[in-house]
């Protein structure tokens, strides 16, 4: 019953309405965007006209990358894993396994 009612938690959560200062800091979007994006109808307005609301499912959420981040996780991964490395940052990283005689 627990996963059911995780479920219902989920969609009412969805369904909850954001003023756009809410929503602005939930999406990391500005909020005078926000309110491009829902006079322009690419979000639809769950509140009136004058008053724009953001329905939570419809939020959307502005990926916020690192410095130096080349765009994925999986492209920061391989960066990660392929940049320059001395020994000893080596060493601590990847551990040592040495062959049992």
């Amino acid at each position: 019953m627990t996963a059911m009612h995780d479920l219902i938690a989920r969609w009412r959560s969805e369904a909850e309405t954001l003023t756009l200062a809410e929503a602005a800091l939930e999406s990391s979007y500005s909020t005078e965007h926000l309110r491009t994006m829902v006079a322009a109808e690419t979000i639809p307005n769950a509140g009136e006209k004058g008053r724009p609301r953001i329905r939570r499912g419809d939020l959307p959420l502005k990926r916020v990358t690192q410095p130096g981040s080349l765009g994925t996780p999986e492209d920061d991964a391989r960066a990660f894993l392929n940049r320059p490395k001395d020994e000893a940052e080596r060493s601590l990283l990847i551990p040592q396994v040495r062959p049992t005689d």
